[in-house]
């Protein structure tokens, strides 16, 4: 069984590239980037 988590809230705390190594490092499989952070409302 693969185990995934959201980087999007520890992203914007210590940076995407950061996140992505903690959460390897903690034992998850993959992780999920999310796009609509990419948008801005108006």
């Amino acid at each position: 069984m693969k185990t995934s988590t959201e980087i999007c809230s520890s992203g914007r705390i210590i940076g995407e590239e950061k996140a992505v190594e903690l959460i390897a490092k903690a034992g998850f499989d993959a992780w999920d980037f999310s796009m609509f952070d990419m948008c801005r409302y108006v």
